[in-house]
């Protein structure tokens, strides 16, 4: 048993599994293009390097997360693929581990005796890192406070602390963005009763992806109302209110955006 333990082990240690490309850029909410990619080779005792054809592989994140195909199996040329379909952490750093899959060889039902003999087997990996950044994005927004744009915009910063805190960056070239949300506001008075004076904001968003020109998300919400002791602060408050509005339809706009 002990020889064949060791010729087994002394095999999986003249494989070597070779990262192609080990350092990638990924944006958050993507797919990875074009798929991880892992060279496999035996090195023979003559010195000669040997592709490993039909090895079965798995594919698994170490850091962060992500849909991708977990198993694959080398081609003739000895390299196998792994298709990312989408990055869904928003960790700037993340890993990918491709490892030999040695238990797809086993059969199920296989004895907790021979899954641990092979458990304790020392199996060659390779490792991606992904510098991994969010969706760029251009805000284009307009907020007019009675027929007037006020000093102090209160809708867009709320909406950019939002999706920065999921991963998205802000850039001032609508040109190199990848998705350009259109955000406008308007307040209008409403009625004055018992000293309590009311306002109400109608908010439009839209998203365009700007890789496709489509509109990939669209939103009104209408008679968002303020109550304060004058018109201008109740304008603020029914500002305040679009804003937490805004907080509760972002996790449907962030997975237009993403899906």
């Amino acid at each position: 048993m002990n020889e064949i333990y060791s010729s087994i082990q002394y095999t999986l240690s003249q494989i070597e599994l070779k990262a192609l490309q080990g350092t990638r850029n990924a944006k958050t909410g993507q797919p990875l293009k074009p798929p991880l990619e892992v060279q496999a080779v035996f090195s023979a005792k003559s010195g000669a390097q040997i592709n490993v054809s039909q090895l079965p592989l798995k594919f698994s994140f170490m850091r962060g997360s992500g849909d991708l195909v977990e198993k694959v199996k080398t081609g003739n040329d000895g390299k196998a693929r792994c298709q990312v379909s989408k990055i869904t952490a928003t960790d700037k750093i993340q890993m990918v581990k491709a490892e030999l899959d040695i238990f797809s060889s086993i059969q199920e039902g296989a004895s907790v005796i021979l899954q641990n003999i092979v458990k304790n087997f020392t199996t060659p990996s390779a490792k991606f890192v992904l510098n991994v950044s969010g969706l760029s994005t251009f805000l284009e927004v307009s907020e007019i406070h009675f027929d007037k744009k006020p000093e102090v915009l209160y809708i867009e910063p709320k909406l950019k602390n939002l999706m920065s805190e999921r991963g998205f960056t802000f850039i001032k070239d609508m040109a190199n963005a990848d998705i350009v949300i259109n955000l406008k506001a308007a307040s209008r008075k409403g009625a004055e009763m018992h000293g309590l004076f009311s306002a109400y904001v109608d908010l439009n968003i839209s998203v365009l992806d700007m890789a496709t020109g489509d509109e990939i998300y669209k939103n009104s919400l209408n008679d968002i109302k303020g109550i304060q002791l004058d018109y201008n602060k109740a304008g603020i408050k029914a500002f305040e209110e679009a804003g937490k509005k805004i907080e509760q339809i972002l996790p449907d706009m962030i997975k237009k955006i993403q899906k």
